[in-house]
């Protein structure tokens, strides 16, 4: 059946209308695109145009809601690599800061100048065994030793405690982006449900997953209602329905004897006192640890420093401290049971020397932080025991000879002479005082030196991701104003046959007259 010319003009109006209707829609949401540019986690949108068909017959152009195109898989590559990325530079924030305490190889603040230092000491000390400057000088460079221990042991268990407050807020800032993304969830299937866009909302839930994922490494998947589920590497639910809530309980200050131990008993010396991050347990019971499946993000960083390497660098510099102390104790072997004991374990009383140090592993745990000098030095006029020895039976006065040597030789010979490491932590099995205090600190700086180069590699596979991703879902000025052009001629295509539908409606109206 033929239309009437009233009714093909109402059509062809209500036709052109649609299509300004789109053309204004897509204008508009290509501005945004243009606008945002620039902006971090915004995608490009798109405004699609559909034909509206009733009883097979074209009703002008629809516009749906807004989407966007995003390849998933390339922005979970994307988001995985910048979470290893946080994790590296996590380590890096830290071991730069020990950095510069712990010094270069042969520098005379390092613990290997030191070490050196007092070995120079005692050899001039040999040549003058009856001077007390000399006598001086070698007590104040072994206090210089010891504070040298002591103040490192300290700044690692300053590092580990600020660490332990970083987990705490790390864990805070899990829960916030947990709750954030749950909350888009519910927005975003709302709006699905009526056929609103949900395209900014999703833009919005990418910014928490990556605040989430800069914490911690997930997995994520999207359900057919939009809501996105997250989950943690070993695929424990920590976001479906509804937010879980991640625990963890902060120690206030830390010791080179407090441990993390989720299984087992702890090793000697050592004891269970820190914890690591829990989630509540889905049937119920005690909440489920989930430390050990955290390989990236800020997290796994973190927990490597306190449980790892912080706890390697404060073994290294224990062992060194409880070897040294112990030569020093066997020099006098052989020499009527005399000793030069230097360094005590806050020993109260002098005594022989066995007395001084116990070298046992659950002992060993914290020595550079309680290393002292012998405190039979501390009474003036002692030091000549640093020439005679320190056993108080058998050497109750300063020898009547004074250039006796063969205490000093002893000295310099067991500086010669490789002690004996443990292999854990990787001084090297067989070392001179020297060598193993300058390993320490090569260990230390080739460490942050790999450290830094992993991370370099690592920012620039992330930075190749997201440049492939901003490509893909991002905006291209260029692509959008060709758009817009194509758009405006649209709508003044869609104006130009209202105009005429309008004249013709004019004429219509004459005629009838």
């Amino acid at each position: 059946m033929a239309l009437s010319p009233l009714s093909s003009l109402n059509a062809s109006l209500s036709n052109s209308l649609s299509g300004l209707r789109a053309a204004q829609s897509g204008i508009e949401t290509v501005s945004k695109n243009v606008g945002n540019a620039n902006t971090e986690f915004y995608t490009r949108k798109i405004q699609g145009q559909l034909p509206n068909v009733v009883g097979g017959i074209g009703q002008g152009t629809q516009s749906p809601a807004v989407t966007r195109e995003v390849d998933l898989y390339l922005q979970r590559d994307a988001r995985d690599s910048s979470s290893r990325n946080a994790r590296l530079g996590v380590i890096n924030e830290f071991l730069g800061r020990l950095e510069k305490l712990y010094g270069q190889p042969g520098d005379e603040l390092s613990l290997g100048g030191r070490m050196s230092a007092m070995r120079s000491a005692f050899e001039d000390l040999t040549n003058h065994p009856d001077n007390t400057a000399s006598q001086t000088d070698v007590f104040n460079k072994a206090t210089a030793l010891k504070d040298n221990f002591n103040s490192l042991t300290s700044n690692i268990q300053a590092q580990r405690t600020q660490v332990e407050q970083e987990i705490a807020n790390s864990v805070a800032n899990v829960n916030t982006a947990l709750a954030n993304i749950g909350t888009l969830n519910t927005e975003i299937a709302k709006n699905r449900n009526t056929g609103v866009s949900s395209a900014d909302l999703e833009d919005q839930r990418d910014q928490q997953v990556a605040n989430l994922a800069k914490e911690m490494g997930i997995q994520t998947f999207v359900r057919a209602d939009g809501r996105l589920a997250v989950l943690t590497e070993s695929s424990r639910f920590l976001l479906d329905q509804s937010a879980t809530t991640a625990s963890f309980t902060q120690k206030g200050t830390i010791v080179a004897s407090d441990a993390y131990v989720p299984v087992g008993l702890p090793a000697a010396g050592f004891n269970a006192t820190l914890g690591g991050i829990t989630i509540p347990n889905p049937a119920g019971g005690a909440a489920l640890d989930i430390t050990s499946s955290i390989t990236r993000g800020r997290l796994a960083g973190l927990f490597t420093l306190r449980d790892t390497v912080l706890p390697q660098a404060q073994a290294q510099l224990d062992e060194q401290a409880a070897r040294m102390t112990v030569a020093f104790e066997g020099t006098g072997t052989g020499y009527a049971g005399t000793a030069i004991t230097v360094f005590s374990d806050n020993a109260a009383a002098v005594g022989p020397p066995a007395a001084q140090f116990t070298n046992t592993a659950a002992n060993t745990v914290g020595y550079a932080g309680r290393i002292t000098t012998n405190p039979i030095f501390n009474t003036a006029g002692n030091l000549w025991r640093l020439r005679d020895g320190t056993n108080s039976t058998a050497v109750a006065a300063e020898s009547t000879f004074r250039g006796d040597q063969t205490q000093l030789r002893s000295v310099l010979t067991m500086f010669e002479t490789a002690q004996t490491y443990a292999a854990a932590v990787q001084l090297g099995t067989s070392n001179t005082l020297e060598a193993a205090a300058n390993g320490f600190t090569g260990y230390q700086a080739t460490q942050t030196a790999t450290y830094q180069a992993a991370e370099a590699d690592q920012t620039t596979v992330t930075d190749a991701l997201k440049e492939r991703l901003r490509d893909q879902s991002g905006v291209n000025v260029d692509d959008e104003l060709g758009r817009m052009i194509q758009l405006q001629n649209s709508y003044s295509a869609s104006a130009r046959v209202m105009t005429t539908v309008t004249q013709m409606f004019d004429d219509l109206l004459r005629i009838g007259q």
